[in-house]
């Protein structure tokens, strides 16, 4: 069944998150909260052989971006809140 709408489900520590499993998702959505610097963001990528690797993002300051891809985790400093696309 295809729905519609997505659910945005917070990232489990949303306070700074230190390379979190995330569970199954669609893409990822990010908001930098501060108003001056810019927050990078490691989003991990998984093969179905189990291997991962980071993916570093930057996001500029008081912004939100929407990545769709599916990752396996999500590494960032305090400052950024967000969660999965389900």
């Amino acid at each position: 069944m295809s729905y519609l709408f997505n659910e945005i489900v917070p990232f489990p520590n949303a306070a700074g998150a230190a390379a979190s499993a995330v569970g199954k998702n669609k893409g990822v959505f990010l908001t930098n909260t501060s108003v001056t610097l810019p927050t990078t963001v490691g989003l991990i990528s998984y093969r179905a052989n189990g291997t991962t690797w980071e993916n570093r993002v930057n996001i500029t300051a008081n912004n939100t971006a929407i990545i769709p891809l599916r990752v396996w985790g999500v590494s960032f400093a305090s400052g950024l809140t967000g969660g999965t696309i389900a």
